[in-house]
């Protein structure tokens, strides 16, 4: 049976979509191993946050939006 051409318009466009995302995902595999940490290690990720709020930042933004 031979296939009309929107049915490989369709079966290219699934396996174009299907190689491109199996691709991506593997590069991001690929980057995810091979990212170094950073020089002082991951405990700068993990650090707390600082839970007040810099008022004089916020008065500045305010006052640029006027």
């Amino acid at each position: 049976m031979a296939l009309k051409k929107t049915e490989r318009e369709l079966i290219f466009l699934i396996t174009s979509t299907l190689i491109t995302v199996v691709v991506w995902v593997g590069l991001e595999v690929y980057r995810v191993y091979t990212k170094s940490l950073p020089p002082d290690g991951i405990d700068s990720y993990l650090s707390p946050l600082e839970p007040d709020l810099n008022v004089e930042v916020l008065d500045r933004l305010e006052k640029k939006q006027q």
